[in-house]
């Protein structure tokens, strides 16, 4: 799927369920625009 420093949107250096969904809303932003 994704790296998982690419979801690591905080950058603490750990994927948190607050990255997962930040990753979510903008995967879902993008598709809305397209």
């Amino acid at each position: 799927m994704f790296e998982s420093h690419a979801a690591d949107i905080n950058g603490d250096g750990n994927v948190t369920i607050t990255d997962l969904m930040r990753l979510l809303n903008y995967v879902s932003g993008k598709s809305a625009t397209l």
